[in-house]
């Protein structure tokens, strides 16, 4: 881990995304605590070097407010509002100190981290800044191999499916291509929304 992030990690992290080409790590999943028991807001972090060197230069190059200005708002509030859900999921029943506030990369609003966009929407989250920043660079997640999203809940309910002999659950963040990673609908994940 602390090759991935070019220093000693301060909690738990998984990697969930690799490229396909080279197996590479591409993302990792934060626990949503630190060892200390600072809370750490973002879930999916970026880690493959060439894809964070490309997002760092749109971002450098003003895209953030293009995107944040082209996606639909009411898209974009769900996208935070499922990523907080999967996050906040991830947290003890019992933990009674402070815990991680906001969407995608701590955000409460809008565009903040083009890098935590990216890495949601390639683990399958539904996020319109993620989807156009993967399309201004010119990847697919048909790029990457994504580990199943483990021990994740939602508001409208979860469902038990066995993959490789584990139980996975999914969550209603994940849109119909996460959802195919993992061979399965949101008909019959019991995550359809009304």
């Amino acid at each position: 881990m602390a090759l991935l992030l070019g220093r000693e990690p301060r909690g738990e992290a998984r990697v969930v995304a690799w490229s396909g080409a080279t197996g590479a790590p591409t993302v990792l999943e934060n626990f949503p605590l630190f060892y200390d028991g600072t809370p750490m807001p973002t879930l999916y972090w970026l880690v493959d070097p060439e894809l964070v060197r490309q997002v760092s230069r749109l971002e450098a190059a003003g895209a953030v407010k293009r995107i944040e200005a082209s996606v639909a708002k009411d898209e974009l509030v769900e996208s935070h509002q499922d990523y907080a859900i999967l996050r906040d999921g991830l947290i003890p029943g019992d933990h009674t100190g402070p815990r991680p506030a906001g969407g995608v990369g701590g955000t409460r609003q809008g565009v903040k981290c083009l890098h935590a966009h990216l890495a949601w929407y390639l683990v399958g989250g539904k996020d319109p800044a993620g989807r156009l920043v993967a399309e201004m660079l010119g990847v697919s997640r048909s790029d990457f191999t994504v580990e199943p999203l483990l021990a994740c809940f939602s508001q409208v309910g979860t469902a038990n499916q066995v993959m490789e002999g584990r139980p996975v659950m999914v969550h209603a963040g994940m849109d119909q291509l996460g959802m195919d990673q993992l061979g399965m609908d949101r008909a019959e994940s019991g995550l359809a929304r009304q």
